[in-house]
């Protein structure tokens, strides 16, 4: 998801969020669909670096391979959540 959205970010393609028409994406200035779809990406990349370092330790520790697929899945659900709070 951090990839996609970095593409989305990259290619200023904010329409393939939810809850933005193609035409509301045309409708704003380049800076600030780049600026909305930078709010996604950080967001993205950050859980996926915080996952990264989980990963490196869960694998020295032992960690399940149940517990850490779902930790994963509460990570990106809670950060697909966050994202609901940005606005255009």
């Amino acid at each position: 998801l951090a990839v996609l959205t970095g593409m989305i970010y990259k290619n200023e393609a904010i329409y393939w969020y939810t809850g933005i028409s193609y035409q509301e994406a045309c409708a704003v200035t380049s800076k600030q669909r780049k600026e909305y779809a930078y709010k996604h990406f950080i967001r993205f990349l950050m859980v996926c670096l915080g996952y990264f370092v989980y990963s490196i330790i869960a694998y020295f520790l032992s960690f399940s391979f149940g517990m850490s697929i779902i930790i994963c899945c509460l990570l990106m659900t809670v950060c697909a959540l966050s994202t609901v709070l940005i606005k255009l």
